[in-house]
């Protein structure tokens, strides 16, 4: 359970000769307090006792019309359902969860500045079991989601949020709010291979899983495996095509489909997992893994501790097969080539580096030229420009899947009501079919077909005259303005979520696991590892990654890598030990942002607390970053009105000399960093067992300028902090995006 954080600041009378600090949020002496309601201060000595009355946070009041903002005019319906859906309406037969019925008490409550109101009421933070083993945490923790599927949302979203930056306005003129919803794809997202790589999983999550196992439910009922439903499937088509209603059943089965959920499992039986049924014959056959599924919506089988592991796992192992093939396809390996195998076994693999690999390669061949030389770069550099729209298109079809399957099944607190606006757009087309026939279907698309043809001078007029009067009438028709209006992918889905929490003063813990789960993960695996190497290897292509590993090896290899990671290991500890030296020397700030960038793997553990505080390092310098839940600024200074910026992060130095506030409200841009380099961390990971990389964090942020009232005259320039060695990086930031009222989009 987290520790108050007042218990861990030094108070500022433990050195009475320091000066003190002008702090810009902030006066240095407290006002005496009332006597009615007393809190210890976070930023004062624990033994004395201060009034913090609740102040409404400034954020919450329109400048122009002083009234407290309403759902009504939130930034985004992800912004109003999570305010509504904190306190919700308790209704007969509906699910509500832990984050939206809080109940302080005294051994879940954080104690800080923000414990007492005016009133005299408890408005703590509730610890809702961070870092707890999973019998510990409350189910369901937000109304109609099971815990398994909130963390599965959160560990997607986790990998997929890299960087984001807040849209100026809500408008959805080039302000990125698409469908009234915030957390879409900047026009001008950069490209990057781990972006890439990114959509290109959950394509593989989505649209891959997804045709897969609909081919697979489609070969179930060809294999007349379950008598009952393939019998009832085909008496009814035979019904149908006898009466000329194959079209007319097969929208009225579609929008069945679509309205009333039930029919799914009744038309669709899932009580067979994935990877039991073959996608040929339909018939039930042995896993890849070798033994009983562990998982049930995976290909493989594989064990897993939360559902939707497996699946994941999967999606790396598609990229990482692809990049295989890729890198041994551009290096031109052969495998009927004259050569001494013997001979060959001792030369490095020049698929390591694909393009330097390939250069050799054309130079032994004698096939280096001056027309390659001279089409080299231009081509690499077409190819990397036409990637990024490739990674957009990958990434914008994973979107509409997502979009698609949340609504025909949508998850609180998004509206119930989409499926029927699918299926209302579908019952005009049913009643059409019921008097249209063939022939008609068949001269309307041939007519439409030769106006579309020969009318190219009129559709470009038209187009031209569009854009001209109405640049933005693409995006304003597109699906997720119109008919997908307010549905969210998966990202905005678990966006909303974590605001629902935060919004109740419950933020959502991180995905967990039993201890149970995991040993059952780890035996069903080591089972399958056993029974794969009783079962003799098959024979194997030459090209195939393992076709070596099958072959028997001699001991020199081994032994060669392990004094190659032994090297490697000596030379990290000598970098590590080199950053300090410049750190502590030169005062280095490269060298300074790397101290603690790479930890023993238990210490880290260890030094998780949360939800309200994370360890973190700025500029180097040892302390925590503290998410204060509101604060009040103007305390004891009679020239500056209090007010209330409302939430705010804040971190100070563990000797307590060095500390800095950003109100939350303030933030523009959120960035994930790798705390040693991606190159930096393979090398980590690969040749330190015990250690780990800990990321790091870049916040970019505006500060207002207020006069004397508080009203705001003006912005000064953005800044930035970069906190390094952050502990709980992830929950960090997804605490810090669904505080604020901010829009946010991915860049």
């Amino acid at each position: 359970m987290s520790q108050p954080y007042s218990s861990l600041i030094p108070p500022h009378s433990s050195n009475p000769t320091s000066e003190p600090r002008r702090d810009p949020y902030r006066p240095p002496s407290p006002p005496p307090s009332p006597p009615h309601t007393t809190t210890a201060h976070a930023f004062s000595d624990p033994s004395k006792s201060t009034a913090v009355p609740r102040i409404p946070p400034t954020s919450d009041i329109d400048p122009v019309n002083p009234t407290p903002l309403t759902t009504s005019n939130a930034p985004t319906a992800s912004h109003a359902l999570a305010t509504s859906a904190a306190k919700p309406q308790l209704r007969e037969g509906e699910e509500v969860g832990a984050a939206q019925l809080v109940s302080p008490s005294t051994s879940n409550v954080i104690h800080n500045e923000a414990d007492a109101s005016a009133d005299g009421t408890s408005d703590g933070m509730v610890d809702l079991g961070w870092y707890s083993p999973l019998e510990q945490v409350p189910e369901p923790l937000v109304g109609g989601v099971p815990n398994t599927t909130l963390w599965m949302l959160i560990r997607r979203f986790d990998k997929q949020i890299q960087h984001v930056r807040t849209v100026p306005t809500p408008t959805t003129e080039g302000s990125g709010v698409k469908g009234d919803l915030d957390l879409n794809v900047a026009k001008d997202e950069a490209f990057s291979p781990d972006r890439l790589r990114g959509n290109v999983e959950r394509l593989y999550m989505t649209v891959v899983i997804g045709i897969i196992t609909f081919v697979k439910h489609i070969a179930r009922i060809r294999s007349w495996e379950d008598k009952r439903r393939t019998g009832a499937w085909c008496a009814t088509y035979f019904v149908a095509w006898s009466l000329d209603l194959l079209a007319p059943l097969s929208l009225l089965l579609l929008i069945l489909l679509i309205v009333y959920p039930p029919t799914r499992t009744i038309l669709f039986s899932p009580a067979k997992p994935l990877s039991t049924t073959s996608a040929t014959t339909g018939a039930s056959k042995l896993p890849p893994t070798g033994v009983a599924p562990g998982s049930h919506d995976s290909l493989t089988g594989a064990p897993e501790t939360q559902p939707g592991e497996a699946v994941e796992q999967e999606a790396h192992n598609f990229v990482s097969g692809f990049g295989a093939i890729a890198i041994s396809s551009a290096a031109g390996k052969p495998h009927d080539d004259l050569g001494d195998p013997k001979r060959e076994e001792k030369i490095p693999d020049p698929t390591a580096a694909a393009t330097r690999a390939a250069d050799i390669k054309d130079v032994v061949e004698g096939s280096e030229g001056v027309a390659k030389k001279a089409t080299k770069r231009p081509v690499e550099e077409a190819m990397w420009e036409g990637a990024r729209p490739v990674m957009q298109a990958v990434g914008s079809i994973a979107d509409m899947w997502e979009r698609i399957a949340n609504a025909l099944s949508p998850t609180p607190p998004f509206s119930r009501t989409t499926p029927y606006k699918l299926a209302g757009v579908l019952l005009p087309v049913f009643l059409a079919s019921l008097v249209v026939t063939p022939y008609m279907v068949v001269k309307g698309a041939t007519f439409f077909a030769g106006v579309t043809f020969y009318s190219q001078p009129y559709i470009s007029r038209g187009l031209d005259y569009l854009n001209k009067h109405y640049p933005n009438w693409q995006e304003a028709i597109s699906l997720e303005n119109t008919l997908l209006k307010a549905v969210p992918t998966n990202a905005q889905l678990t966006l909303t979520l974590l605001r629902i929490a935060e919004a109740n003063h419950a933020p959502l813990p991180p995905p967990t696991s039993s201890h149970l789960k995991v040993k059952a993960a780890e035996e069903h695996h080591e089972h399958a590892e056993a029974q794969a190497e009783a079962q003799p290897k098959p024979k194997l292509h030459p090209d195939h990654p393992q076709h070596e590993q099958n072959q028997p090896q001699s001991k020199l290899p081994q032994r060669a890598l392990g004094a190659l990671k032994s090297m490697t290991r000596t030379a990290v500890q000598t970098v590590l030990h080199t950053d300090h030296a410049k750190a502590k020397i030169t005062h280095s700030l490269p060298a300074r942002n790397r101290l603690g960038a790479v930890a023993e793997r238990e210490k880290v553990g260890k030094a998780a607390k949360g939800p309200q505080e994370y360890a973190a390092r700025y500029r180097g310098v040892k302390g925590a970053a503290v998410i204060l839940d509101y604060y009040n600024v103007g305390e004891g200074d009679e020239n500056v009105p209090t007010r209330n910026v409302g939430p705010v992060l804040h971190w100070r130095s563990e000797d307590g000399k060095q500390e800095w506030k950003i109100p939350v409200e303030d933030i523009m841009e959120i960035e994930k960093l790798g705390g040693f380099g991606w190159k930096g961390k393979m090398v980590v990971g690969w040749s330190l067992d015990t250690k780990e990389v800990v990321d790091a964090v870049r916040i970019v942020y505006k500060t207002p300028v207020r006069d004397l009232q508080g009203a705001i005259v003006g912005e000064r320039l953005r800044e930035e902090k970069l906190l390094t060695a952050v502990v709980g990086r992830q929950e960090m930031v997804n605490r810090l995006m669904s505080m604020g009222k901010q829009r946010w989009e991915c860049c």
